[in-house]
C-alpha cells in the first residue's frame, strides 16, 4: 500500500529521471566514440604522414626505452582504446591515461550534468515532498517516520540503481558496435567491474542529495546550494590529479562506464560514507518539522558547521585555482583571490543566517515600539 501512494506521488519523477540520465550517459559515450572515429581519420589520412614525414616510429616500453614500430602499429597503438595487457583493479591510472580516447571519466560537460541530475534526484526524495505538503499527508498516516524513509530510499535507489545499470549496459554495447575489435581487448570481468564502479559512484552521490535534501528547506537556496556541490565534486575529482599518490585511489571514481573500474580503497570508503549519510539522513528526517519549511536548514543546530562547511569547501575551490591557474604569478593576483575568498564566505553567512538575522531584527523592533 505505502509503496504504492509513493509510487503514483513520485512515477512522473522517476521516469524523468531515467529518461534524462539515460540519454547523457548515451550522449557522453557517443561524443566518446564520435571523437575516436575523428582520430580514426585523421591517422589513416595523407594529412597524418605528412605531419610525420618519417620512417621511424617509436613507442615507450613500461620500463621507458623505446621500441621501433611499424606505421600500422604505431597508429594501433594510438587509436587503442583499451589496452591488451592490464590488471586489477583496472583504474584509470593503472591503465594509462595517455593513449585512450575514452578518457575513463574525463569529466565533461556531460558528466557536470549527470552528476547534478544524481544529486538533484537524491535531493528530491524527500524535498519534493516537504514542498508539496505531502509531507503533512503521510505524518499522518499509520507508518513511522522510519518506515516511510526506508520505503522511499528503497525505491529511489531501485530506479536509480536500475537506470544507471541500464545506461551502462548501453554505453558499453554502442562503444562494442561502433569501434572495430582490433582496437578493443574485452574482458567481461572488467567491463562489469567498471559499471559496478559507475553504479556506485553515483549512489554516493544520490545518498549525499539525501541528505540534503532532508536538512535544506528553501528551493531557491537548495537549488544552490546542489549546483555548488556539483562543482565542488567535480573540481575535487580534477584537482586530485595534480596529486599522484592520492590519485591512484581516491580519483578513480567513475561517471561514464566504459572499462576503468574504481580502487579498492575508494570503493571502502565510498560504502561508509554512503552508510554515514544514510545514517545522518534517516536521524534528522525522524526530526523534521513542518514549521520550518522555507527555511535554508530546517535544523537551527546545524547552521554553524553549514557555514564552516561552505567556507572550508569555498578555501579548497580557490587553492585548487591557485593550483591549477600557471598564471596566476603576481601579488596583486593573490590579493584578488582573497578578496574572492571575503565575498564568497560573506554571501556564504548570508545564505545560512539571513533568516537568524530577520527574526532578531524584528524582535529588536518590536521591542522599541
Amino acid at each position: 500500500m505505502l509503496y504504492r501512494l509513493l509510487w503514483q506521488k513520485s512515477k512522473v519523477l522517476l521516469l524523468l529521471f531515467s529518461l534524462l540520465a539515460i540519454t547523457f550517459l548515451a550522449s557522453n559515450t557517443r561524443s566518446n566514440i564520435v571523437g575516436w572515429q575523428g582520430s580514426y581519420d585523421y591517422f589513416y589520412s595523407d594529412s597524418f604522414v605528412k605531419d610525420n614525414q618519417t620512417d621511424n616510429y617509436y613507442l615507450y616500453e613500461s620500463n621507458g626505452s623505446q621500441k621501433k614500430v611499424s606505421l600500422e602499429n604505431y597508429r594501433t597503438h594510438l587509436l587503442e582504446v583499451n589496452p591488451k595487457k592490464k590488471s586489477f583493479p583496472y583504474t584509470s591510472t593503472i591503465l594509462g591515461k595517455d593513449r585512450l580516447y575514452f578518457r575513463y571519466d574525463s569529466l565533461s560537460k556531460k558528466n557536470l550534468l549527470s552528476i547534478f541530475l544524481v544529486l538533484a534526484f537524491g535531493f528530491s526524495m524527500c524535498f519534493w515532498d516537504l514542498k508539496s505538503k505531502f509531507n503533512a499527508f503521510l505524518f499522518s498516516l499509520q507508518y513511522s517516520r522510519k518506515q516511510l524513509f526506508r520505503s522511499k530510499f528503497i525505491l529511489y535507489s531501485l530506479f536509480l540503481l536500475g537506470t544507471i545499470f541500464i545506461g551502462s549496459v548501453l554505453a558499453e554495447g554502442m562503444i562494442y558496435f561502433s569501434i572495430p575489435e582490433k582496437y578493443i581487448h574485452w574482458d567481461w570481468l572488467q567491463t562489469l567491474y567498471a559499471i559496478f564502479s559507475c553504479c556506485l559512484s553515483y549512489y554516493f552521490l544520490f545518498v549525499i542529495g539525501v541528505f540534503l535534501g532532508v536538512i535544506l528547506g528553501n528551493l531557491f537556496t537548495g537549488t544552490m546550494i546542489i549546483t555548488f556541490v556539483s562543482l565542488l565534486y567535480t573540481l575535487f575529482q580534477q584537482s586530485i590529479a595534480f596529486y599522484p599518490h592520492w590519485e591512484d585511489w581516491l580519483g578513480t571514481a567513475v561517471h561514464d562506464a566504459a572499462f576503468n573500474g574504481m580502487h579498492p580503497k575508494q570503493i571502502i570508503l565510498y560504502i561508509l560514507l554512503i552508510v554515514a549519510f544514510l545514517f545522518l539522513s534517516n536521524h534528522y528526517y525522524q526530526r523534521l518539522s513542518l514549521e520550518t519549511n522555507g527555511q535554508f536548514l530546517q535544523f537551527s543546530h546545524l547552521k554553524l558547521p553549514a557555514f564552516l562547511t561552505m567556507s572550508i569547501a569555498t578555501t579548497l575551490i580557490i587553492i585548487s585555482y591557485i593550483r591549477v591557474s600557471s598564471y596566476i604569478t603576481h601579488l596583486g593576483d593573490y590579493i584578488y583571490l582573497f578578496i574572492l575568498f571575503l565575498i564568497i564566505t560573506m554571501l556564504s553567512a548570508v545564505i545560512v543566517y539571513y533568516q537568524t538575522w530577520l527574526d532578531r531584527w524584528a524582535m529588536r523592533k518590536e521591542r522599541n515600539t
